[in-house]
């Protein structure tokens, strides 16, 4: 299954998203689309869970 943008040809401007973010429980991604060849740039992931403890 793919996405593909329907309308106007892109202006330089618009051939990227601004940074977005996505968060599932613990998780958060922070991310980027290039719309011109259907990429996501993953700019930063980070796990917001319990500290490890060493025993």
């Amino acid at each position: 299954m793919g996405v593909r943008r329907i309308g106007k040809p892109f202006d330089i401007t618009e051939a990227a998203s601004g940074v977005r973010t996505f968060a599932e429980g613990a998780v958060m991604v922070w991310y980027q689309e290039d719309y011109r060849n259907d990429v996501v740039l993953v700019l930063r992931a980070q796990h917001f869970g319990a500290q490890h403890l060493d025993t």
